[in-house]
């Protein structure tokens, strides 16, 4: 698969979708239609939740699980919103008089205006204006991504785009599935994108990440690992696993890798316990301790090359049963 090209598809469950955004477990979505928030399941688009919006004109929505930003065009402001009931935290008025799009971060926010046909950065401390740029295309909509990466679509052109997050330049572009794309967001392991025309949202594949570095790969995070099993099983349809004919989801593949965890969770538990935990020989035994350094977790018996019970030339050790 290459940058733009449908994953996954499910119709809306607004009547006019306009924002969406969110991370790989959680989707943000809103609806001018009838002003409403909607918490959407990664798993199946499913809705989990909704709530009503702070003003009639919801134009866009984003953040991941534990931040929302949101902007309304009606009244012309941007908003912290809270994930836990969708109050709002803070508010200010944005920067432009057509607000459209609105994504980000804890530390980056992302804002387009059509009205001004510009990109800003705000401040997520008091939404103030960071730094703005003329937006590439010829009506800018959606907005989201992190720190690490931009997306944005246009609603003149029908482009999606990935954006530099250090100069807002472009860094590919692509078309968009429908003609009327309003919203986008998402991190660099995951595009979530929706168009009023079709009244559908979309998972759209990143066409890839750039290098990863050495600090990188210590502390590679559960996305990380979704984002490398993704793209290895992107030819392998899993109908029987998980029923998409266009391969595996995020959400699919961080169920996969739970799963492999928790049977895997045990016996690597015990492996550090073995490997680093206090032990002592005594008694011709070998007692390795428990986490609380006084617990016995296994016992051996040990002997020589006799077979004698030893504590030193120990040539055997024998596991004491239960």
């Amino acid at each position: 698969m290459a940058f733009g090209d449908i994953r996954r598809e499910a119709p809306s469950p607004a009547s006019n979708p306009t924002g969406i955004g969110g991370d790989g477990n959680v989707i943000w979505h809103c609806d001018a239609g009838e002003d409403l928030f909607y918490e959407l399941s990664p798993d199946d688009f499913s809705i989990v939740r909704t709530a009503s919006t702070p003003d009639r004109a919801p134009s866009g929505v984003g953040g991941k699980a534990g931040v929302i930003w949101h902007c309304d065009n009606n009244v012309c402001k941007v908003y912290e919103i809270s994930p836990d009931d969708f109050s709002v935290v803070k508010e200010a008025s944005a920067p432009g008089t057509g607000p459209q799009g609105i994504g980000g971060d804890e530390n980056k926010i992302w804002h387009s205006d059509g009205s001004k046909v510009t990109l800003y950065e705000l401040s997520p401390t008091d939404l103030s204006v960071v730094r703005y740029k003329g937006a590439p295309g010829s009506y800018p909509t959606g907005i989201g991504g992190s720190s690490e990466v931009v997306w944005h679509c246009d609603n003149i052109r029908d482009k999606i785009y990935e954006l530099s997050p250090d100069d807002l330049s472009v860094v590919k572009e692509a078309s968009s599935p429908a003609t009327s794309p309003t919203g986008i967001g998402g991190n660099k392991f995951v595009i979530w994108h929706c168009d009023n025309y079709v009244d559908k949202i979309y998972e759209i594949d990143t066409g890839g990440i750039g290098q990863v570095s050495a600090e990188d790969e210590i502390s590679l995070s559960d996305q990380a690992l979704i984002y490398a099993l993704r793209e290895i099983l992107d030819e392998i349809t899993l109908r029987e696993t998980v029923g998409y004919d266009t391969g595996p989801s995020p959400a699919d593949l961080a169920r996969l890798i739970q799963d492999l965890r928790s049977q895997l969770e045990s016996p690597l538990t015990l492996v550090r316990k073995i490997q680093t935990n206090r032990w002592k020989i005594e008694d011709n035994k070998l007692i390795i301790y428990d986490d609380d350094q006084q617990t016995p977790l296994l016992v051996f018996d040990l002997y020589d090359k006799s077979g004698a019970p030893a504590e030193i030339n120990v040539y055997e050790r024998v596991p004491q049963e239960g």
